[in-house]
């Protein structure tokens, strides 16, 4: 069977066409098509050794053999801490519970795709990114083939426009060969790839009486991507341009984290001498999308700086609490808190992000949404001016992807192109419905 995968950087997605020619999305989290794009393990060293669960046959020899010496040392890793017995591995929801309930234990991952494109990385970190897809696509297809009840033997995977990276299309070729060689070793031998914005339009093309031309926008996670089509009724479609952007949801997340959860760990205070805190230690705390970032700022370097800095504040300084992000690696905790926040105010004028170790829930709005994703939107706005260069005003904007359901977001879109039809739908899974359609 073949299947559609839209491998998320927030959520994944798994869809197959039924004989009928519509489209199913199979549950993979409880009755919820959606599983969230997290994994949680007890020690990174683990990983190795948890791989080989999802791994058969000769596939598992080879691996066993290549990577001989890391499964060593993750077997005595596991006696050495006393797990044997214990719950080694988490995905989705119950992976973001655990690391939420104690976030210095354990190793948490989220957004394994927003590391993809990282180029410069030495052999064990390519093999660390490609280790944490196989265990994120072998329980996605585990998942799915459970509630399909029989084999999914092929793929179409959705792609975005450019990943997250420094090198362009070299960070592009490194993702898509890090996502074969996981989809391969799960047993996918047959993968291709489709550029998600199309995807999406592919399937939004089914709902239509006659011929349009729309703007998709689609705002990930990760990116931001636009493709303008001309869409007909019987799915058949043409591209007339495409741009993506390496901004996305977690990017807002970081932006909101920045503005109202930092200042109260120090943000913008100066020490004993009237001089400002380094700005730069607070981006990397909250850039949980940016591997280089974080690797500096968990570096013991770093953790020095933090005592230095400490000594030269007042008394009554909040940065006293700045040290906890970096012993206790609340990183991903405090972005997942921002983060909440600001779906919350898609619903909502107002509301407060309850930070443990604070005495004060903190006051958040609409305005310090907006204020903090102005950079982000500007960006955007230019992507979308891109895309639109010498081509003809579209007939209808369709937005999917999670981002794009904002009141923030939609409002934006209505200003940057008045009296252009906004139509929203499937923000969720649209792109993975269109994955599973054939290509005309």
């Amino acid at each position: 069977m073949h299947a559609g995968l839209d491998f998320g950087t927030s959520n994944n997605a798994l869809s197959i066409r039924e004989a009928d020619g519509s489209v199913r999305l199979l549950p993979l989290e409880g009755d919820s098509p959606l599983l969230p794009s997290a994994i949680h393990t007890a020690e990174r060293e683990l990983v190795p050794l948890l791989v080989l669960d999802y791994l058969e046959g000769a596939t598992r020899e080879t691996y066993a053999e290549a990577r001989r010496s890391d499964i060593a040392r993750a077997r005595r890793v596991l006696l050495e801490e006393d797990l044997v017995g214990e719950q080694l591995l988490s995905f989705g929801s119950e992976a973001f519970e655990t690391y939420m309930a104690n976030p210095g234990e354990g190793y948490f991952i989220k957004s394994p795709k927003s590391f993809l494109g990282v180029t410069g990385l030495a052999t064990a970190q390519l093999n660390l990114f490609e280790d944490l897809c196989t265990l994120l696509l072998g329980e996605i297809r585990r998942r799915g083939e459970a509630a399909f009840g029989d084999k999914i033997t092929s793929l179409t995977v959705g792609r975005p426009i450019n990943f997250l990276g420094r090198s362009g299309d070299r960070s592009n070729q490194q993702a898509l060969a890090i996502i074969r060689g996981a989809a391969a070793k799960i047993g996918w031998q047959k993968i291709d790839f489709r550029l998600e914005p199309a995807a999406a339009g592919y399937h939004y093309a089914r709902s239509l009486s006659e011929p349009q031309r729309v703007l998709v926008a689609d705002i990930g996670g990760g990116t931001s991507d636009f493709s303008l089509l001309e869409l007909s009724p019987d799915g058949r479609s043409r591209a007339l341009a495409h741009q993506g952007a390496r901004t996305g949801g977690n990017d807002f997340d970081i932006a909101l984290s920045i503005k109202k959860i930092m200042p109260a760990f120090g943000m913008e205070e100066r020490n004993k001498r009237g001089l400002p805190l380094p700005a730069n230690l607070f981006w990397q705390a909250m850039s949980v999308n940016d591997v280089p970032a974080q690797r500096d700022f968990y570096s013991p370097d770093t953790g020095r700086d933090i005592n230095q800095l400490m000594l030269d504040m007042p008394a009554s300084s909040r940065f006293e609490k700045f040290h906890s992000i970096w012993h206790q690696k609340r990183s991903f905790e405090l972005v997942r808190l921002a983060e909440r926040a600001k779906i919350q105010l898609s619903e909502t004028d107002q509301t407060t992000i309850d930070v443990p170790a604070l005495n004060e829930p903190l006051a958040a709005d609409r305005q310090d949404l907006r204020q903090a994703s102005e950079r982000l939107l500007s960006k955007i706005k230019t992507l979308q001016q891109d895309v639109l260069a010498n081509q003809p005003t579209p007939d209808a904007i369709y937005t999917t992807g999670g981002s794009a359901q904002s009141d923030m977001f939609r409002d934006t879109l209505g200003e940057w192109l008045p009296g252009v039809p906004i139509i929203g739908g499937h923000h969720m899974d649209g792109v993975a419905s269109g994955l599973a359609l054939p290509e005309l």
